[in-house]
């Protein structure tokens, strides 16, 4: 796919007129059937060098140089915006406007069936003024054209009362049984260059001699109106039909001052505002026996009105210098612009809100909004003050003594507040630091990075936090710690990420330290799930050491286990000790002896096999691995390897058959003398070459050009 960016540089470097295109031709869409061919032409005057045409912001796949554009067969994905791309040849690229190509296609069902042999039912009352019956709800592209006719394909007579409307429905006036007792057919059509489309649906009229209950239509809907203030708004409904006078119920703004007046039995029901103002606007709806409404708009022209609980006030506000804040300016009014003003100097913002970005002393002062339309404007005041605040510590945020490990990276954080946000100076020793190779220093964050510690990089650390405004200091305050720097603790033994444990056992996790540095002593915290050891319920546990053994484990033993090592200065309260955590060990209870997991089985040649595996059982219950084998269709297992120790996780298999079918499974022997086997893996052996050449070859014929051969393998 091909992108294109376009850029035209005049003014700085003169261009040439006769350089820069002109569009002489733009191309022009429209509304197209699928399959239909479509051709989109533009042509340009001045020097150009090539046309690109442009399909929804990209280049066309495959891209179509030239002036004519030419699709086949119209498909979906084709579909959308097209333009011409002129590339000028004096460095001045034109676009042509926009062609919108769009695609034939009605959206939506008839609410009738499809099928003229099975038409949907109508039963109406011969009494019933009014039925109206719409054709169907559908949408497309282009217009859609409605019409209704007689099942059999003639037009609806007109000595039927009935009539097709504009609207795509059906009206039947004061229906008979001998005219209108019959199937009609809806149309809905859609016509495009090439093609029509059309979907039809069909009803069945029948007439009921009983007048029976039947449902009261709207045929009139109340429509829109955008009015002056003082003027009257009057919206009108038109009920008609059903077994009982209809009821018309009208719902509209609560605030509205509207009365409804009910004339010809309740039929034609109204509502009209007097001296309507801009509280009056909103959505006005009749409904018919709540079974079909509709709603319209009153629109109020006039002056706009301030929601003062929601704009610029005249009380003083503050806001926090280099804080970002916005100001409102909320109006009720139709065809709004705004205006804003700071100190009688035009600001650039257009809209209801002003947002003001890092504020300064300079943006104190009165704020004025103004919003307008074509009738009147209002406008709203503020008076804003841009406060500062010197520079403070809160809680938290100082330096703490701390001891460190050597070779690490470390990282001081000092975090103080105010107005404008402080910067940070950084002390050691009470010596300046800057950013250099052994330093990184953050003065705007507060951060101060030591890349590589060693033991000459303990001392006393400071932090200065300051801030001022146009040159004079509003506020500065340090903060002091010391830290040290030692050898760092090391783990001598990892935990196993996963163990799995029988429920009975007794199960040791490792947890040994040790520290090089001076005048230090360790100690160990274990944890369950994030939650120490004296915490669970129930578990039966022992230290020894780093170390803890859990006594007949339970299911509920089962979780993420943690050992954290402390390293603490003896005789020295100055320094917290330094936390060192190993990782999780996952141990999983079961309630049958763990088995092996077979990894990966590798064929090495046409009588050896590669197998490896895993085995996450308690290694003090293991004695040894065992591998068996057995070919395809055989009923025994084959001892093949035996392998004690138990560290030993992989085996070369040998002395098998070539081009063999295999099962393999992995057997782990405990020591009381059960086993447990890995699930069997299958595997194919290579063909081998034979360890000897054929004999006793003989040739015999076996006609006038044909030899019989035989031989011993």
């Amino acid at each position: 796919m091909w992108s294109w960016i376009w850029l035209a540089f005049c003014g700085v470097i003169a261009c040439d007129a006769q350089a820069i295109p002109v569009f002489t031709l733009n191309p022009q869409g429209g509304v197209y059937g699928l399959g239909t061919p479509v051709n989109l032409r533009c042509s340009t005057s001045g020097s150009v060098s090539n046309l690109v045409w442009i399909q929804n912001d990209l280049v066309t796949s495959p891209p179509v140089i030239g002036g004519t554009l030419t699709i086949v067969s119209l498909s979906a994905s084709q579909s959308g915006s097209y333009r011409c791309l002129a590339v000028g040849t004096g460095g001045v690229n034109v676009t042509s406007s926009v062609a919108l190509v769009q695609i034939v296609d009605i959206q939506g069902d008839p609410i009738y069936s499809t099928d003229p042999n099975s038409p949907t039912g109508l039963t109406v009352n011969r009494s019933q003024p009014f039925v109206t019956r719409p054709c169907g709800n559908f949408t497309s592209a282009s217009a859609i054209t409605y019409s209704w006719m007689l099942a059999t394909g003639g037009q609806i007579p007109d000595s039927h009362q009935v009539a097709s409307l504009l609207n795509g429905s059906l009206l039947l006036q004061y229906p008979s049984a001998s005219n209108d007792g019959q199937t009609y057919k809806c149309i809905a059509t859609v016509t495009a260059p090439g093609v029509q489309q059309t979907k039809d649906g069909y009803l069945r009229i029948s007439m009921s001699q009983d007048p029976g209950p039947v449902t009261p239509l709207l045929i009139s809907q109340p429509q829109s109106l955008v009015v002056n203030p003082g003027d009257t708004a009057k919206f009108l409904c038109v009920s008609a039909g059903g077994s009982s006078p209809p009821t018309v119920v009208w719902t509209y703004p609560s605030n509205s001052n509207a009365q409804t007046n009910s004339y010809l039995s309740a039929t034609h029901v109204d509502v009209v505002v007097t001296r309507v103002n801009a509280g009056n606007q909103g959505n006005y709806t009749c409904t018919s026996q709540n079974v079909t409404s509709y709603s319209s708009t009153l629109t109020i022209r006039g002056p706009p009105v301030i929601d003062a609980a929601n704009s610029l006030s005249l009380a003083p506000v503050s806001y926090l210098y280099g804080v970002t804040f916005t100001l409102s300016c909320n109006a009720m009014g139709n065809e709004l612009t705004w205006l804003w003003y700071h100190n009688g100097m035009r600001l650039g913002a257009s809209g209801s809100t002003l947002v003001v970005p890092s504020p300064t002393l300079d943006d104190s002062g009165t704020y004025q909004c103004f919003a307008y339309n074509p009738y009147s404007n209002v406008s709203a005041i503020g008076n804003i003050t841009i406060q500062t605040l010197p520079a403070t510590f809160t809680n938290g945020t100082t330096l703490s003594n701390t001891l460190a490990f050597i070779g690490q990276q470390f990282a001081l954080t000092c975090k103080a507040r105010g107005a404008p946000a402080p910067t940070y100076q950084w002390y050691k020793d009470d010596i300046v630091l800057s950013s250099q190779p052994s330093y990184s220093v953050n003065g705007t964050a507060g951060i101060l990075t030591i890349n590589s510690v060693s033991a000459a990089f303990s001392g006393k650390y400071t932090c200065v936090a300051t801030n001022s405004v146009q040159s004079r200091v509003l506020g500065s305050v340090s903060s002091s710690a010391s830290l040290m720097f030692i050898e760092p603790t090391v783990i001598m033994q990892s935990l196993p990420a996963n163990l799995s444990i029988q429920v009975g056992d007794t199960v040791t996790l490792p947890c040994l330290a040790t520290s090089s540095a001076p005048n230090t002593q360790l100690t160990y915290n274990w944890t369950k799930d994030s939650s120490p050891l004296n915490m669970v319920a129930g578990l039966s546990y022992t230290g020894m050491g780093g170390s803890i053994a859990i006594s007949s484990v339970r299911m509920t033993d089962a979780g993420l286990y943690r050992c954290t090592v402390y390293t603490l200065l003896l005789n020295n309260s100055l320094y917290p000790p330094i936390s060192l955590e190993t990782d999780y060990s996952r141990i999983m209870v079961t309630d049958a002896p763990v088995s092996p997991i077979i990894t990966s089985i590798t064929v090495l040649n046409g009588t050896s096999i590669k197998v490896t595996w895993t085995y996450s059982g308690l290694p003090a219950k293991l004695s040894s691995f065992l591998i068996q084998v057995m070919s395809l269709g055989a009923t025994t297992w084959t001892n093949s390897n035996t392998f004690s120790p138990i560290a030993v996780t992989m085996a070369i298999v040998g002395s098998l058959t070539p081009f063999t079918v295999c099962r393999v499974q992995v057997v782990a022997v405990l020591n009381d003398g059960t086993y447990v086997a890995s699930k069997v893996s299958t595997i194919m052996t290579l063909e081998a070459i034979p360890s000897e050449a054929p004999s006793g070859l003989m040739a015999t014929p076996i006609g006038a050009s044909e030899l019989q051969l035989t031989w011993k393998a």
